[in-house]
């Protein structure tokens, strides 16, 4: 109790759009479920606010995250060099 063990930061982007910065989370607590619950938080905090897309990039070769986040929805958007940038669309409730 009382340990960080992981963390993300959302950054408006434009109007109605916010990027997903540094997203981490302990290695000893991943393929919990964790990491799904800390991003169903930043969606609900991004569509209080207004927000209606996410965006994130992660390197193409750091597979363990790409997977991640293309299996709680969101879609390769494009590449550039050696970043895969990916975007959601969120519904609102």
């Amino acid at each position: 109790k009382g340990k960080i063990i992981g963390m993300a930061g959302l950054k408006k982007y434009k109007e109605s759009i916010a990027r997903l910065k540094r997203m981490y989370l302990d290695k000893k607590y991943r393929s919990k479920g964790i990491g799904s619950m800390l991003i169903k938080k930043i969606e609900s905090f991004a569509k209080k606010h207004k927000i209606n897309k996410i965006i994130l990039g992660a390197y193409n070769k750091n597979t363990g995250a790409l997977d991640f986040y293309k299996k709680i929805g969101y879609k390769e958007h494009k590449k550039i060099k050696m970043m895969v940038y990916l975007k959601k669309e969120l519904r609102r409730a």
